[in-house]
Formats: structure tokens, C-alpha cells, sequence
């Protein structure tokens, strides 16, 4: 049992260095690090291992030629490791930076005026001396106020928080990169942007340009237009106009038969019941039984046109009308 805890502690012990072990500083993390590959819309230029800039030299032309050319990419490359050099060194200057020189001229003096306040206080408790006594709290009172006005100072002084190297050379780059890609690149259909922390690698993003989505807008809404008279389109609305003819020309023979069936059967009795009609009541008021046939057959067409109440009439009188020629021919006015 004893031997068994003894390895079991010892492993543990063995894991526990081997823990403390797995630690990995800036540059090793760098070379384990796998970068993005490039392609037609991402360019990586990764950074170096001391975090200080990027490296040179990583101009695709596969990809780039006609967007943007080398010597201009290797310039914005150099301007943004200048800027990560800068983050680098102001880093190390904030770390190094302690108590500022005026905080620190006020404390040694505030700490030169309390030792001497102390000193002179037991100087004249030995001499009984109140002169000693009266010098003595005359110094404690400038170390008072000194002290005092170090911690209003500081009361009301803004502190600054912790800031690592990578969000400073972040903050660096994207203010440099959002300049240039306003005054140049976006308008090319190029973006050039921070990868995670602006730390690791920075990104050179191919896009369309301003001017070509435009003409692909254009395009799709020309593209739009033209689908709305397509040629199924078309087809379908000429048959709906067909639909709509058919339709209308179904009225009109509708209207027609109608009209067919209130009109007289027959045109020589519509026209026998008319002139009938016209003798009739020229009948009681007339002697002469010699009628001028077509000046009463064109006032009864007239009339038949105008109103059409007198075709029922027409077929009550067929009889007299047809005993009416008779007498006409034998040259005898009929009784009334």
C-alpha cells in the first residue's frame, strides 16, 4: 500500500512539472500558430516573432495583380510594423514608468520636513526649550499640507488601466487602417483590417469595388425588368386577352339573341303587321280606300325603329288586315 501512494504521489509530482512546463512564450506560440491560407478574397501578412512588425515580401499576384500593385503593398506592410514597432516600445515605456517626477519631488520633501519636525521635537524635549518646541510644529505644517495636496491630486487624477501590447498595436491599426481605406481602397473593392488582437497577422480583404456592385445592380434590376416580359409572361397575357375577347363577344351574341327573340318572327308579317296597322287607323277617318302603300310602309318602318310596342299589335290583326286587301282590290270600303 505504501509503495503504491509513493508512485502515485510521484506521478503527480511528474504531472505537475510537466504543467508548468507547457507555458509557452510569444515566439513559440508563433511557430506553432497556423496562419490562414491566402485566396481570392483574403490576403494574410503575418507578424514576425517578436511581435515588433510583419514580415516582408508576402505580395500574392495571383490575386492582387490588377487590384493593388507591390511597391504600394510593401508600403502599407512598412507603415503598419512602424506602427507595431511604436505599440512595442511604448509598452515597454509604460512598465518601466513609476511615480511621476513632481509626485516625486513633493514626497521626498513633505518626508525631509517630517524627519525634521521629529528631530526638533526631541532636541527641545531634552532642552525644555519651547523655541525648539514652536520651530519644530512650524515644519510638520508645509510636510501637512504637502501631503495633503499629493493625495487631492491623486484623488482626482484619472487613472490609467492596464493596457496589453496587443490592444495598443490594435488600436494603432485600425486608425491606420480605416484613414487609408476611406481615402483609397474601398472604392477599389479592397479592405485592409486587423486579424484577432492586430497582434498574430493582418488581412488585406478583396472585394468588389463601389463602381462594380453598382453595374451589377444595374444589371440585376435590367435583368429584373426584362424577366416581367418574358416571353411566358407575354404569352400568358395574350391568352388572358384572348379569354377576355372571347368573353365579350359571348355578350354580344347573348344581347343579340335577345334582341332576336323580342323582334317578329318573320320580317314580311313585321312589316305586313305594320302597314295593317297604319290602315287601320287610317281607317275610321278616311274615305278614299286607295292608300299610298310605301309612304305608309316607311312611316311604319320609322315608327318600328323608334318603338317597338306596336309588334304585339301586329300579330292580332293579321286577319283584318288580310280582309283590308281584299276589299282594297274589289275597289269596296269595309264596314266598320
Amino acid at each position: 500500500m505504501n509503495s503504491s501512494s509513493g508512485s502515485n504521489s510521484n506521478e503527480s509530482m511528474s504531472s505537475d512539472a510537466s504543467t508548468k512546463k507547457c507555458f509557452l512564450n510569444r515566439g513559440d506560440f508563433m511557430e506553432h500558430i497556423k496562419f490562414p491560407e491566402n485566396s481570392p478574397s483574403l490576403i494574410v501578412i503575418p507578424s514576425n516573432k517578436e511581435g515588433t512588425g510583419f514580415l516582408k515580401y508576402c505580395y500574392d499576384e495571383r490575386h492582387l495583380k490588377g487590384k493593388i500593385t507591390e511597391e504600394e503593398f510593401d508600403k502599407i506592410v512598412e507603415k503598419a510594423a512602424k506602427i507595431s514597432a511604436k505599440a512595442y516600445s511604448k509598452k515597454r515605456v509604460m512598465d518601466k514608468s513609476g511615480i511621476g517626477k513632481m509626485n516625486g519631488m513633493l514626497m521626498i520633501a513633505s518626508s525631509l520636513l517630517t524627519l525634521g519636525f521629529l528631530s526638533i521635537i526631541i532636541a527641545a524635549a531634552d532642552a525644555n526649550s519651547n523655541f525648539l518646541h514652536l520651530l519644530g510644529y512650524i515644519l510638520l505644517v508645509p510636510s501637512l499640507v504637502i501631503m495633503a495636496t499629493i493625495m487631492v491630486i491623486n484623488w482626482f487624477k484619472n487613472v490609467r488601466t492596464f493596457i496589453t501590447f496587443e490592444e495598443i498595436t490594435k488600436q494603432g491599426l485600425d486608425s491606420y487602417f480605416s484613414k487609408i481605406n476611406l481615402e483609397n481602397f474601398i472604392e477599389r473593392g479592397l479592405e485592409w483590417k486587423t486579424a484577432q488582437l492586430g497582434h498574430f497577422w493582418i488581412e488585406l480583404r478583396i472585394k468588389n469595388p463601389i463602381s462594380q456592385r453598382n453595374d451589377n445592380w444595374v444589371a440585376n434590376r435590367n435583368e429584373r425588368d426584362s424577366n416581367l416580359n418574358s416571353p411566358f409572361e407575354r404569352r400568358i397575357s395574350e391568352e388572358n386577352r384572348l379569354v377576355d375577347f372571347r368573353e365579350e363577344g359571348e355578350m354580344i351574341e347573348k344581347i343579340s339573341e335577345k334582341q332576336s327573340e323580342v323582334s317578329v318572327p318573320s320580317s314580311n308579317e313585321h312589316k305586313e303587321g305594320n302597314h295593317s296597322k297604319g290602315s287601320v287607323n287610317e281607317r275610321p277617318g278616311s274615305k278614299n280606300m286607295f292608300l299610298d302603300e310605301s309612304v305608309s310602309e316607311e312611316n311604319e318602318l320609322n315608327k318600328d325603329a323608334s318603338d317597338n310596342r306596336a309588334e304585339p299589335e301586329a300579330f292580332e290583326l293579321v286577319e283584318d288586315q288580310k280582309e283590308l286587301e281584299n276589299y282594297i282590290n274589289m275597289g269596296e270600303a269595309p264596314e266598320n
